[in-house]
């Protein structure tokens, strides 16, 4: 929280509470996670039925699951976030678009790192990195891919493995 509120102004906080007893009395008191100063331009609580205006710039995707390394290192090596395995997967990759901020999250490890698109979605069997000043095909890199080849090479929509290219601006290990 404080990487997201201090490195790019996100209005997020976390409120603790404890619970006293003192001579029959219950207490309940709160404490922030971040200065205080912060959580005053925070509203204590959204009214129901109603959230914060989406800002039109950050987006949030889930880069696969714990222990699916491969997705991580394609990410932080290659500056591609990528889903497969069905279009349920892959298709909200389509609005990450060209300049926006994403903040990529690994369920289990929590978030590894943000970005910015610089491209749009492509099949992952087209996407070329560069190695040694010369283009090559982000199939053909050494890092354990967990068979993504085979389901890049795929013309089957559920199968295949899509990516979009990103700069990284910060990625935590």
């Amino acid at each position: 929280m404080e990487f997201l509120a201090e490195s790019y102004g996100m209005p997020i906080n976390a409120v603790f509470f404890r619970h006293f007893i003192d001579e029959g009395r219950d207490y309940l008191a709160r404490t922030w996670l971040l200065d205080s100063q912060l959580s005053e331009d925070m509203p204590m609580r959204l009214p129901r039925r109603k959230s914060r205006p989406w800002n039109g710039r950050d987006f949030y995707t889930v880069l696969g699951r714990a222990g699916e390394t491969y997705r991580w290192l394609i990410a932080s090596n290659d500056g591609f976030l990528n889903a497969g395995g069905g279009s349920r997967y892959w298709k909200p990759l389509r609005n990450l678009t060209q300049g926006k901020r994403v903040f990529a999250y690994v369920p289990g490890s929590g978030y590894f790192g943000i970005g910015r698109v610089i491209g749009e979605m492509i099949p992952a069997r087209d996407a070329k990195v560069e190695v040694n000043g010369q283009l090559q095909s982000l199939l053909d890199q050494p890092e354990p891919r967990d068979g993504l080849g085979e389901r890049a090479a795929s013309e089957d929509p559920e199968l295949t493995e899509m990516v979009v290219p990103v700069e990284g601006l910060r990625i935590r290990p």
